[in-house]
């Protein structure tokens, strides 16, 4: 069965791979229905587009440098972050008439504003003030300092949670632990 799925004669792996990797970065897929690639489901915005990108995670192609490898993912991601399109505003000089044609945005013309989550809002606020520490990577996670408010509901307060020393409090989200 593995092999069948992922045999280079059988397209839709890597063209559900390559739509759940651009839905990642741009918060809609090239399939804007990533769990029905079938008959009910949407057509895709950019059909050779999602046919190139999957072409190029079964088999890459090298661009100068090594080649990177088959089914290799950490090369799609690259395409698709130095792509022009995600590195496109999210005000387009000709948003207004652009907006009457494909008001949905279907079609890729400008960038979506998309929420961050709290753990890369933490990181970013972080980073802006200076105080991210990139120096320690991996590791023991840390508990983060939280205010005695937001521990207001626990019936033993002071004993149910301890955060980690203050020089810990800079690393990236990713390390922190929800209990202590």
């Amino acid at each position: 069965l593995a092999q069948w799925i992922t045999d280079p004669r059988n397209p839709l792996t890597a063209r559900v791979w390559v739509n759940r990797v651009w839905q990642g970065h741009f918060g809609a897929g090239l399939v804007r229905t990533p769990d029905n690639f079938g008959f009910t489901g949407d057509k895709p915005t950019h059909p050779e587009l999602l046919d190139w990108l999957a072409a190029e995670l079964v088999e890459p192609t090298a661009s100068g440098g090594r080649k990177p490898p088959e089914w290799g993912t950490k090369h799609l991601h690259k395409l698709i972050l130095t792509s022009a399109t995600y590195r496109q505003s999210s005000v387009h000089p000709k948003q207004d008439a652009y907006a009457r044609a494909d008001a949905g945005n279907r079609l890729w013309w400008r960038a979506e504003r998309r929420r961050l989550d709290a753990e890369a809002l933490r990181d970013a606020l972080l980073a802006a003030g200076g105080n991210l520490k990139l120096d320690k990577i991996g590791g023991p996670s840390f508990a983060p300092d939280v205010p005695a408010d937001a521990l207001e509901g626990l019936s033993t307060k002071g004993a149910a949670y301890k955060a980690s020393p203050a020089a810990e409090q800079g690393r990236r989200s990713v390390y922190v632990i929800a209990k202590r």
